[in-house]
């Protein structure tokens, strides 16, 4: 009989706790954001003028999710669809000042929470953490067969 491995669920678990509780925040703190939401304004913040696909690509989700939350984000008038200079049929994605905004208090509130999470735990163990986080992804990247 083999060993369970409880990595999977572990991690797994873990970070659906982190996601809800995150949103939670984000509620309580009246941001109208989800955690998918922020991740898409961060990478905004970080590179703006991407297109929907590089967006899927980074991202690695599926186009139409990816759509329903950009659309989501321009009601909210979080970011805008711009026209490409070089391609006219793709739209490029803009952050807006009410986006960078929110953006900024939803870090804010993120930041808060996590230092309050890792608070007792040794700055030795989190840095051992995560490298070996890192190296997992490296290796995860890595891997070929499936």
């Amino acid at each position: 009989m083999s060993k369970k491995n409880p990595f999977g669920n572990r991690i797994g678990v873990t970070v659906k706790a982190l996601v809800r509780k995150v949103n939670a925040c984000f509620s309580q703190h009246g941001i109208d954001l989800t955690v998918s939401q922020m991740v898409i304004l961060n990478l905004l913040n970080n590179d703006d003028g991407l297109c929907q696909h590089s967006l899927s690509e980074m991202l690695n989700k599926d186009k139409s999710a990816v759509l329903r939350q950009i659309n989501c984000l321009e009601e909210k008038h979080f970011l805008i669809k711009v026209p490409d200079p070089e391609d006219k049929r793709r739209k490029n994605l803009v952050l807006t000042k009410p986006g960078m905004n929110t953006l900024e208090k939803a870090l804010d509130v993120e930041n808060e929470l996590l230092e309050d999470i890792l608070g007792d735990i040794d700055q030795r163990e989190l840095n051992v953490f995560y490298n070996v986080l890192g190296q997992i992804y490296e290796n995860v990247k890595a891997y070929s067969v499936c």
